[in-house]
């Protein structure tokens, strides 16, 4: 998030404590800013909604961990998606892909390895290569860069 999303992060903030029948002080609002900065204002409204949907904990007010935990269940179902659909059209996919040899090695592996190990090195690698990139969408452009360098 940039500076310019504190007002609607903080209106979105203090509604999601009204449901809970909480008040969100000026510097509690701050704090979760805070540590929620490295995400988008997107992606904590749909954490958000997420969370206050979810049985199992939707009857608290969401802490920070909360709303991460949020976002990277949303990565793991994206891993997921992109396992059963193994587009060559996306990015992602193909840097996992990649990064497992290419797509050569990945059409020569045998059904049993595949099973055994392919899908789960799969998932975990998407997962890292997914965060990373939600990392780089949100650092300026010349630090983004920067990392991708080393």
């Amino acid at each position: 998030m940039t500076r310019s999303d504190f007002e609607p992060f903080s209106r979105m903030l203090t509604l999601c404590a009204e449901q809970y029948g909480r008040e969100m002080s000026p510097a509690l609002v701050r704090f979760y800013f805070d540590g929620l900065s490295h995400l988008k204002l997107e992606q904590i409204s749909v954490a958000l909604n997420r969370h206050v949907r979810d049985a199992a904990v939707g009857q608290f007010m969401p802490k920070i961990a909360d709303i991460i935990r949020q976002m990277e269940r949303d990565i793991s179902a994206q891993a997921l998606d992109a396992l059963s659909a193994m587009s060559r059209s996306d990015p992602i996919t193909n840097e996992v892909i990649e990064s497992m040899g290419g797509w050569r090695a990945y059409g020569l592996m045998d059904e049993r390895n595949w099973h055994s190990f392919g899908q789960r090195e799969f998932l975990r690698r998407y997962e890292i290569y997914a965060k990373r990139q939600q990392q780089n969408d949100v650092l300026p452009k010349e630090i983004a860069d920067a990392l991708k360098l080393e």
